[in-house]
């Protein structure tokens, strides 16, 4: 109830209002004596408390609140009970969606040593566990894996009687799983499925939906429905729960996707500038989603050949990725192959041919599967020779590679033309 009607339906964020962080603090302080004798509600109190602080990205908070909770409701009901590995484990689950994997991990590690671990049994303790472990795939990208895993879990939540907010983050984790392996009427098939429930959606709750379906409507290629939802959207939050919300950075970056994919790169660069300014606004500093938008930006400067600005962007968005974790290389190697480009876009070819050194092709496939990356890797080294030597079976490699390209309205088609009208007003002028 706090965090879907009170903080997720205020606004934490609006500079002129006092800090609702401060307001659960303060509320946090005040629980262990006003529930002193009543452990059950005080355990209650700080799970509602850490699920609120995980809403407004306050994991310190999250982290202190849950584990009171913890200790509460094992006063309440024993160190061994299953009530209390219960909390463990939905605890385990809210850490995994944070990222929080080694946290999670090491609560999934205590309760297999329990005697309450059965990997093979039907309970609501195995529910919860392949739960977080699904989560951890998620945030791994093994979308794969996790919709097999959310997949099973939807299934079985039926007989299991769930709480109602649990099965609607399950419905949209599975969304979100399938939408990433680019299977965009499965996913539409579990929103229709999860809408047709009898659930009281709140406000806030509608709107999060509402912008995984825009997800689902543009990756379907249905975009003027995307748009109209997203606008709606955005005018809405504007309205109730001002611009600087987590909710806007997201609808931002799906209009950025949108008019990307409508080929309005201008549209898709001032959305992307949006969820990158907002991101950097709201949470705090060094989150994952801040580069994630940063590089998104990066990436729209360069498609509109503000050239410059891509390369000081991504060069730092390159170097904090690589200094983050191991888990993003496939995302390195898509990086590197736009400052590639983008340095054969500055005429700065050896720091495109460095660049190009540090791609795995494999990996820049696996990363954009749309893509045949082989062949764009080596349209960008036909290029190089052709600029360092001159070479005519590269300029006739280059021609084509124009016909590959045509219509791509891609940096790597405005590449190739720029050499070939080069070389078309060199001749020009020899004769």
């Amino acid at each position: 109830f706090w965090q879907e009607e009170i903080i997720q339906g205020g606004n934490p964020y609006a500079k002129d209002q006092a800090s609702i962080t401060d307001i659960l603090m303060s509320a946090s302080n005040r629980v262990g004596e006003a529930f002193k004798d009543d452990p059950v509600t005080a355990g209650s109190i700080y799970e509602s408390l850490g699920t609120a602080f995980a809403g407004l990205n306050k994991y310190d908070q999250l982290k202190s609140n849950s584990k009171l909770a913890i200790e509460a409701y094992s006063k309440a009901y024993g160190p061994k009970s299953p009530e209390l590995w219960e909390k463990k484990l939905k605890n385990s689950i809210a850490l995994a969606a944070l990222n929080k994997i080694s946290d999670s991990d090491k609560i999934l590690e205590e309760f297999t040593s329990s005697s309450f671990f059965n990997d093979s049994s039907f309970s609501k303790l195995n529910f919860y566990f392949k739960l977080a472990q699904a989560n951890i795939l998620s945030q791994n990208q093994e979308w794969s894996l996790a919709a097999k895993e959310y997949s099973e879990l939807l299934n079985s939540s039926i007989i299991l009687s769930i709480e109602p907010r649990e099965l609607i983050d399950l419905h949209l984790s599975l969304i979100t799983a399938y939408s990433n392996q680019q299977d965009f009427e499965k996913s539409q098939e579990i929103m229709d499925n999860l809408m047709s429930m009898d659930l009281n959606f709140s406000k806030a709750r509608l709107t999060s939906i509402n912008i995984v379906q825009s997800g689902i409507l543009i990756g379907a290629k249905k975009y003027e429905e995307a748009e109209e939802l997203l606008l709606k959207t955005r005018d809405y939050l504007a309205t109730q729960k001002g611009a600087l919300t987590r909710e806007s950075t997201t609808v931002a970056h799906n209009l950025s996707r949108l008019y990307s994919a409508t080929a309005n790169e201008t549209q898709a660069l001032f959305f992307s500038e949006e969820a990158y300014e907002i991101s950097k606004d709201i949470l705090p500093e060094g989150h994952k989603n801040i580069l994630l938008f940063k590089l998104q930006y990066g990436f729209k400067l360069h498609s509109n050949q503000m050239t410059d600005r891509a390369i000081h962007v991504l060069e730092s968005s390159y170097k904090e990725l690589a200094e983050r974790s191991n888990s993003a290389s496939l995302y390195l190697h898509a990086i590197s192959y736009i400052l590639a480009e983008a340095y054969l876009l500055a005429d700065n070819d050896e720091l495109a041919r460095q660049q190009i050194a540090e791609i795995d092709p494999d990996k820049l496939q696996a990363n954009q599967p749309t893509i045949d990356s082989k062949k764009r890797l080596n349209i960008l080294d036909t290029i190089l020779t052709y600029r360092s030597e001159n070479n005519e079976d590269a300029l006739v490699t280059l021609s084509e590679a124009r016909e590959y390209v045509e219509g791509c309205e891609c940096i790597l088609e405005v590449l190739i033309n720029n050499e070939l009208n080069d070389t078309t007003q060199f001749l020009t002028e020899e004769r």
